[in-house]
């Protein structure tokens, strides 16, 4: 079947796989996925285009020529990226100003923006009120997931946290988790995968590497038979802008999961029938686990509301057939091409290229004087001769 849809995405992450999915899911609309760095003109020109989380600042030109070459392009966008404030290498990449720069351009310019968060389609439209938001339902794929598995109700509370970057959110749980292991032995277990756990609870808890791959990522996440799954959020401008991920993933696996007390999950949770919610403090989040060890049937029964919840809400054969309808209908168009706008493309691409190993030059040359910027050429260009042959 041809594309209906040209995704351009920043790079092969969750977000481009989970935006793939629900895309592709069997009906009239099919999106190829291409990365940034492999866009080419004839893209602009075969399909609609629709940007994925794109503010690579080699790219900032794009923008503004799809604008004069009659596109109308539509720009996905999963987090509040101008207030992502971690102290992570991730959050300070997104403070350069040449990539804020590029962002900006990106969503000014979009003919629709897509979200999956009322509070974050009210920040791009406090920013932007130019640009029409279109918000959807955020997705869940249950393809890779065993529906027949449920966590087991014997044995010590299996209880996870899996993320990227924790940040100050998790500093109470990780107080939470260290006072019961040493008040009561042998009644919980946590794991943790992705960021490594906080030095204090180091030894102490499970820890497993990041998986690349999203799908087995959800199915490692099952074969590990959590009972509880943890969330913490930080009350931020950043955080409220959030999808309410976790608890996607946590409701499908059919973990019973406990939340901070703030959005996006204080929009989704209902207490005490598909989860916990509860204010981010050692003694609450103390509690709930507690409360949930003391009462495994009750814990199930969270685990089992969240599962079916989640596949009323977000599975892929309620919410992509939603998707379907409003892409299709929106006015979006394809580049217009010449001889003229393909050469300006390359044009940007090669003045982008120069201006940045002009400023390496300079850069070079303040460190180390003529000596080091001479070597630097020389090894670039060894390197250059190596991938040649």
């Amino acid at each position: 079947m041809t594309a209906t849809f040209t995704i351009v995405a920043d790079g092969d992450i969750p977000t481009t796989k989970i935006l793939g999915q629900v895309i592709n899911f069997p009906g009239p609309v099919v999106a190829r996925k291409i990365l940034i760095d492999e866009i080419q003109p004839a893209d602009a020109s075969a399909t609609p285009l629709l940007f994925s989380r794109v503010c690579d600042p080699k790219y900032a030109w794009l923008p503004d020529w799809l604008k004069k070459a009659g596109a109308r392009y539509a720009y996905y966008l999963d987090d509040n990226l101008w207030e992502y404030n971690a102290a992570n290498h991730v959050a300070k990449h997104y403070a350069r100003s040449d990539v804020q720069t590029c962002l900006n351009r990106f969503v000014a310019n979009a003919a629709f923006v897509i979200v999956n968060s009322r509070q974050l389609g009210n920040e791009i439209s406090r920013r932007f009120p130019g640009v029409e938001v279109v918000l959807l339902p955020a997705p869940m794929d249950f393809s890779r997931i065993d529906m027949s598995v449920r966590p087991s109700p014997l044995g010590p509370l299996r209880v996870g946290y899996a993320g990227s970057d924790r940040g100050e959110a998790f500093d109470e749980v990780a107080k939470a988790i260290d006072s019961l292991l040493s008040t009561h032995p042998g009644m919980f277990e946590f794991e943790f995968i992705g960021s490594p756990p906080p030095a204090p609870l180091k030894g102490k808890v499970k820890h497993f590497a990041a998986l690349e791959s999203y799908d087995e990522f959800i199915e490692f996440k099952q074969s590990r038979g959590w009972n509880v799954g943890l969330a913490p959020l930080q009350d931020d401008s950043f955080s409220r802008c959030k999808t309410n991920n976790k608890y996607r993933e946590y409701g499908a696996l059919s973990i019973a999961g406990i939340y901070s007390a703030v959005l996006p999950y204080s929009d989704c949770v209902s207490h005490l029938n598909d989860g916990l919610l509860v204010p981010n403090t050692q003694l609450e989040w103390k509690k709930a686990l507690l409360f949930l060890a003391s009462d495994r049937p009750f814990c199930a029964k969270l685990g089992d509301a969240a599962r079916q919840n989640v596949q009323d809400r977000h599975g892929l054969q309620e919410v992509a057939p939603i998707w379907r309808s409003k892409l299709l209908a929106l006015p979006l168009r394809t580049a217009s091409l010449n001889p003229i706008r393909y050469s300006r493309w390359f044009a940007h691409l090669a003045g982008y290229l120069l201006l940045r190993d002009l400023r390496q030059a300079v850069n070079l040359y303040r460190e180390g004087g003529v000596r080091i910027l001479v070597q630097s050429g020389v090894r670039r260009l060894l390197r250059w001769t190596k991938v040649s042959h």
